[in-house]
């Protein structure tokens, strides 16, 4: 589950599993906490400005207003398929490195030492936003790639603050 209300800039993503919660991370008031396994840290300055990046659902369009810089390194081979390696920088010096398909513009892939590849596939198009529905999800900590597959999707929702509690 993912919520993310712009006018009171909070997020929640919450991570589940046949029915049980893994994990929640929520961002509000310019903090973030994560809880998983009964135990919950709030993150560190470092932790929360990695963790901005993946708080908005097209973080793309809030890179400028965030302070990151962009740098384009040419052009890689992804899946089969040629991408733009575009590294992210954000202002703790923390960097994510984005690829986007070179003949659709799509985002193939992200790179970060925090939460290691992910890998986007299966765009669908919603209310004229292509969306992927799939993505695959490689980490060190995790013995095995984490698929993640979009059952349903639904933009511009009415979200209360209890939303983010």
């Amino acid at each position: 589950l993912y919520k993310y209300d712009e006018s009171i800039q909070a997020f929640n993503n919450q991570i589940q599993a046949m029915g049980n919660v893994l994990s929640n991370t929520t961002i509000k008031n310019g903090k973030g906490v994560v809880s998983a396994a009964g135990q919950t840290m709030e993150l560190t300055d470092e932790q929360f400005e990695s963790a901005k990046m993946n708080m908005f659902i097209f973080p793309e369009l809030h890179f400028e207003e965030l302070g990151y810089s962009l740098e384009l390194e040419g052009v890689k081979d992804i899946e089969g398929e040629d991408a733009y390696k575009v590294v992210v920088y954000n202002p703790t010096g923390s960097q994510q490195i984005n690829y986007y398909s070179v003949s659709t513009g799509l985002k193939l892939k992200t790179e970060s030492t925090e939460a290691g590849e992910i890998i986007y596939s299966d765009y669908e198009s919603f209310e004229g936003v292509k969306y992927p529905m799939m993505s695959v999800m490689k980490n060190p900590m995790i013995p095995f790639p984490l698929e993640a597959k979009v059952i349903s999707l639904e933009f511009n929702l009415e979200l209360g603050e209890d939303a983010f509690n």
